[in-house]
């Protein structure tokens, strides 16, 4: 690795492989996380179902786009997906910008599991900046204001993510 980091495009060609890579591990992590939801929903509604309304399940009754229950799972993953990719983009560039691997991990830490343990705990201050919403999306996608909620979260840790990731790149060429 260490030969193919001396040129400007060998450490392009790294930095490009480790962000495939990264977004492969992301949706092998998705798809673990959601295996036995999607059982659970083919169970209990069967497929014949899945086109029906999302208003027919009781708990999103009130929901206030009128869609299929196969396309709300679709936005679901989609959310998810997006979520932990810039979780993974925002992790990997924090470990460069601070030079030590535990460094960036204990900030990474800070930044999403903290949030995310208060937000489980019942403390919803930190939830602008939580990746809780985003992962565990089921209560704010009953309403129409916790979808603007999720599609800011999205656009910003999304930004977030571009924004480093690009700057690294830079970074990394110029050096």
């Amino acid at each position: 690795q260490q030969m193919i980091e001396i040129s400007a495009i060998g450490k392009k060609t790294v930095n490009r492989n480790k962000r495939i890579i990264t977004a492969i591990i992301a949706f092998v992590f998705l798809l673990a996380m959601n295996v036995f939801m999607v059982m659970k929903l083919q169970q209990t509604y069967g497929s014949a179902s899945m086109m029906a309304a999302v208003q027919s399940i009781e708990a999103l009754r009130t929901f206030p786009i009128h869609m299929p229950i196969l396309a709300l799972m679709g936005l679901h993953f989609l959310l998810q997906y997006c979520a932990l990719l810039s979780a993974a983009l925002i992790c990997s560039c924090l470990v460069k910008i601070l030079r030590h691997g535990i460094a960036g991990v204990f900030a990474a830490c800070l930044l999403f599991v903290v949030p995310l343990i208060l937000s489980y705990g019942g403390y919803h201050f930190l939830d602008a900046f939580s990746l809780y919403p985003l992962i565990m999306n089921g209560p704010f996608l009953q309403s129409g204001q916790g979808l603007i909620h999720l599609l800011i979260c999205t656009a910003a840790y999304g930004g977030i993510a571009c924004a480093l990731s690009i700057r690294m790149n830079r970074r990394n060429t110029r050096a």
